[in-house]
């Protein structure tokens, strides 16, 4: 069960690298700023696998999941820490990366909307869609920024560094690809690829 756990885990993580990395080269960005991006990538792939967002294969129009719409129903410690610590690097590398999203107000609806997309998404799943969630993960942006917030005065030279130094243009394009180059390489690539890495195995 370990051996086929790191093998998803390695997988999984180079898969969305490869692509991300060639994102990197080809836009020019600079060392560390291409770091941060492919960090992202990573990321939100991770996110992807563990919140059991549909792919290729498992995509049906039939909604399965159920919906909780009361705060706190249902309340559990663990699920809404861990709701938090899940968003929390979105939270912390949007700002660190895009100047554009230097304001609380524009990394929370980030963290809000990746949220939103995945609680309207597990509706065509069997895991269920909750408000507590929702609330959760846009708490966990926050936060992410508070840590953003505390890393520059701390490290203050990290403003300049991590940040690609591009138009707010050039910049909303960098973060509409990164996000729209997992949600391909999650719905049609990985799948397919682990499907006869596994094959190949068994």
């Amino acid at each position: 069960f370990m051996n086929y756990f790191l093998l998803e885990l390695f997988l999984g993580i180079g898969v969305m690298l490869l692509p991300f990395l060639g994102v990197v080269i080809w836009r020019k960005m600079p060392v560390f700023h291409g770091i941060g991006v492919i960090l992202l990538g990573i990321y939100l792939g991770m996110v992807w696998n563990i919140t059991g967002f549909p792919t290729i294969q498992t995509f049906h129009l039939e909604v399965q999941g159920g919906v909780s719409m009361i705060p706190f129903q249902d309340f559990s410690a663990f699920g809404c820490i861990a709701n938090v610590i899940m968003v929390m690097p979105l939270g912390f590398l949007l700002p660190l990366l895009w100047e554009n999203y230097r304001k609380l107000w524009k990394t929370a609806l980030a963290g809000f909307s990746l949220s939103l997309c995945i609680e309207i998404l597990q509706l065509f799943t069997f895991r269920a869609t909750d408000v507590d969630d929702l609330l959760m993960n846009t708490l966990g942006g926050i936060a992410g920024y508070g840590c953003y917030l505390l890393a520059v005065r701390l490290f203050s030279s990290w403003k300049d560094i991590w940040c690609g130094r591009i138009s707010r243009k050039q910049e909303k394009q960098e973060a509409i690809l990164a996000f729209l180059l997992v949600a391909l390489i999650r719905f049609v690539v990985y799948p397919l690829i682990y499907s006869g890495v596994f094959a190949l195995l068994l």
